[in-house]
C-alpha cells in the first residue's frame, strides 16, 4: 500500500503538478484516485516524507509543497493539464476579468452578506475613482465596522482595507503585500487578496509573509466576477493603526468618509 500511493503521487506530481501541490491537495489526488481505497490517513502517512523517499526526482521547494524535478521554477514547464496550482502562462492567452471588476464583490463579501463570508464590516465599498493618499495609501476595498445601535458596550469604528491582484506573477505580488503592509497605518485590519492560480511555493511565501504581519489572505477565481468562490487563508489579525495617518486619509478621503461615516 505505502509503495503504491508513493508511486501514485509522484506519477500525479509528474503529469499534473510541473509547478509544484500542497501537501493535502496531493493526498486528496492520490485517495481519489485508488477510489478512496486508502483512507487520507494511510495516505498522508505513506506521502509524507516523499522527498527523502525519492531524492532524485522530488523536491520540497517551500513548506507544505511537493514539486516533481529539481531546479529553479523559472524553467519552461512541460505540457501538463491546468490545475488549481498551476501558473497559466501568457501564451495561452486567456482572457481575464479587469482588477477593478473584483472591487464590488469583494466589498459585499467583507460586509458579510453571504453565510460563508467574511463578515469584517457593517459597511464596505469599493474605493474606485476616489483614491487619495498615493500608491501606497489607496486600497482597492475600504471598510468600517461600528457597533450596533443595541450593543452594551461600544467601541471605536474600526478600518478594514483590502488590496486586490489579478497579476500572478510574483513581481505584482510582492507589491500588493507592499501596499497592504502600508495601509497598516491607518487600518485595524487589512486583507490581501490573490488568485487561487497563483504558483504553489510563491503562494506558500506570501501566505507565511501575511500570518507574520498579521495580515488577511484570501483566494479567488480570477476568471469568474459572478462567483469568484473567496477563500479565506488567513483573518486579518487586529491592530492599532497610527492616528496621523488615520487622520490624514480620512482628511484626504472626503467621498470615502461620506460613504462609510453618513
Amino acid at each position: 500500500m505505502i509503495h503504491a500511493c508513493r508511486e501514485k503521487a509522484t506519477q500525479i506530481l509528474k503529469e499534473r503538478q510541473p509547478a509544484g501541490i500542497r501537501f493535502k491537495d496531493l493526498v486528496d489526488a492520490v485517495v481519489l484516485a485508488f477510489n478512496q481505497e486508502f483512507s487520507r490517513s494511510q495516505v498522508a502517512h505513506a506521502i509524507w516524507h516523499l522527498d527523502k523517499d525519492y531524492p532524485d526526482t522530488i523536491e520540497k521547494p517551500a513548506r507544505g509543497i511537493f514539486r516533481y524535478g529539481k531546479g529553479s521554477l523559472s524553467e519552461e514547464p512541460v505540457e501538463s493539464t491546468p490545475s488549481p496550482d498551476r501558473v497559466i502562462t501568457p501564451s495561452e492567452s486567456i482572457e481575464r476579468i479587469s482588477e477593478s471588476g473584483f472591487y464590488d464583490p469583494f466589498a459585499k463579501f467583507l460586509k458579510g452578506e453571504g453565510d460563508l463570508d467574511l463578515d469584517e464590516c457593517t459597511e464596505a465599498i469599493p474605493v474606485g475613482e476616489m483614491r487619495a493618499g498615493g500608491k501606497w495609501g489607496n486600497p482597492d476595498v475600504i471598510g468600517v465596522y461600528r457597533s450596533g445601535v443595541t450593543d452594551i458596550i461600544k467601541e471605536e469604528p474600526q478600518i478594514v482595507s483590502a488590496e486586490i491582484k489579478v497579476d500572478t506573477g510574483g513581481s505584482a505580488l510582492i507589491t500588493g503585500f507592499g501596499q497592504a503592509c502600508s495601509y497598516r497605518l491607518f487600518s485595524h485590519k487589512v486583507y490581501l487578496v490573490i488568485p487561487k492560480d497563483v504558483e504553489a511555493e510563491l503562494r506558500a511565501r506570501i501566505e507565511s509573509l501575511c500570518q507574520i504581519f498579521g495580515i488577511g489572505l484570501v483566494l479567488f477565481d480570477r476568471m469568474s466576477r459572478d462567483d469568484p468562490d473567496w477563500e479565506i487563508r488567513l483573518r486579518a489579525v487586529r491592530s492599532e493603526p497610527d492616528l496621523f495617518y488615520l487622520n490624514q486619509y480620512l482628511r484626504d478621503a472626503s467621498e470615502v468618509v461620506r460613504k462609510l461615516f453618513p
